[in-house]
């Protein structure tokens, strides 16, 4: 089972961020209540309030995922239409309280448009400069822990997030018999979009794509080292 993956260059050209085209990103937090529309907004910035850190985005397509996308063979791995998906984030940014069933739309449209949200922020949920000592580090009882210090390291927006993501994704694991998507799927189909690499070419993508993968999967099978 693969999920499709293109390496991630590290450039700033007009509209292209990452090597990917920037997209809307929306935040109710800002001062005058109304949703900015940016590509380069930090989880601080979109967080729905200063008790709260998951941004209204993620969390109306998680709920919307875990309520009818449960079902649904290959969740995450197939992707969903682009134009479905900039429909979804145009409807949010005009009315953050629109409903995900009104749209009618396919979940592979909502599991993109989850998974585009994380890919324009303007930092990785888990930065390289954490992350790379644990790539180095092949001992799996010293990897833990080197992870459980990364972790601590986070910012706690970033570490509340993702921990949030992490008990989503183990939910949609625990309906395996359905989905098809194991904790491994899972990693394969999340990896680069919550560490996004800078990878100078396909020899470093192929070094470094197994253990950022095993990196996803060590957080999913074990979650309390979040806490």
């Amino acid at each position: 089972m693969h999920c499709q993956f293109k390496p991630i260059k590290k450039t700033l050209t007009g509209d292209s961020f990452h090597g990917v085209t920037k997209k809307k990103l929306y935040s109710s937090s800002l001062s005058d209540g109304n949703f900015s529309i940016s590509g380069e907004l930090s989880l601080k910035q979109l967080a729905h309030s200063e008790t709260d850190y998951i941004p209204a985005f993620v969390r109306k397509c998680v709920e919307f995922i875990e309520t009818e996308g449960i079902k649904v063979e290959g969740l995450y791995r197939v992707p969903g239409n682009q134009s479905q998906v900039v429909l979804i984030e145009q409807k949010f940014a005009v009315d953050a309280n629109m409903s995900m069933y009104a749209l009618d739309l396919p979940v592979s449209a909502v599991t993109t448009a989850l998974k585009n949200f994380f890919a324009n922020l303007s930092e990785p949920l888990i930065s390289a400069e954490l992350y790379q000592p644990l790539i180095e580090e092949r001992r799996p009882d010293v990897r833990l822990k080197l992870l459980r210090h990364v972790l601590q390291r986070l910012p706690l927006e970033n570490r509340a997030v993702l921990s949030y993501v992490v008990n989503h994704l183990r939910h949609v694991a625990e309906h395996v018999h359905v989905t098809s998507m194991d904790h491994r799927n899972l990693a394969k189909c999340w990896w680069p979009t919550l560490v996004r690499p800078h990878f100078e070419n396909f020899e470093s993508m192929a070094m470094m794509s197994q253990p950022l993968e095993e990196l996803v999967q060590v957080l999913l099978d074990n979650p309390s080292i979040l806490e």
